[in-house]
């Protein structure tokens, strides 16, 4: 396995100081007497407003440095570059005035999404267009509005129409 040094590219004569940085990073995972190198030596500077990919080929250690990076998976401290610890909160997309919904909250019918929405203490089954979509939360493009009350986790004999008792939310 190479190493992996990545850098970004400068089209700028400016010089700006890195936000996030990581130095000689290397993972070793031990099955019995095999050793296998996930990471190498893997140095990353990060800079304001930068868009950063990680490409490589399967098993060239993306996973592994993201889990490193992200705090879920650990690397032994006498090789832990400049010691940083990182708490990141990993955007996949951002919008003004989205319509936002537990993914809990969807179920297939037909070719696309469903959900119950709760108008007048019923139950009413609202098709929906589903736009960008995390295991957390869909943004909804069309079906409902902002500020309608949806059921999480419907259960399979809900019906349109069946009489329901909205409870506050658990603040998520």
């Amino acid at each position: 396995m190479r190493e992996m040094v990545l850098r970004p590219k400068c089209d700028s004569g400016t010089v700006e100081a890195a936000v996030f940085r990581v130095h000689d990073v290397s993972k070793v995972y031990r099955m019995g007497e095999v050793e296998i190198r996930a990471l190498r030596s893997v140095s990353l500077d990060l800079y304001a407003r930068e868009f950063v990919v990680l490409l490589g080929a399967s098993g060239s250690g993306k996973s592994t440095l993201l889990n490193i990076l992200g705090g879920l998976d650990h690397f032994p401290a006498q090789r832990s570059g400049d010691g940083y610890r990182l708490n990141a909160h990993i955007v996949t997309f951002s919008a003004a005035e989205v319509v936002k919904v537990a993914a809990s909250a969807l179920f297939p019918c037909g070719q696309s999404y469903c959900l119950f929405a709760i108008e007048n203490g019923r139950a009413r089954q609202r098709p929906v267009s589903v736009g960008h979509r995390t295991s957390d939360y869909a943004e909804v493009v069309g079906g409902i509005t902002v500020g309608t009350m949806v059921i999480c986790y419907p259960p399979n004999d809900l019906r349109d129409g069946a009489r329901v008792k909205a409870r506050p939310s658990s603040g998520r």
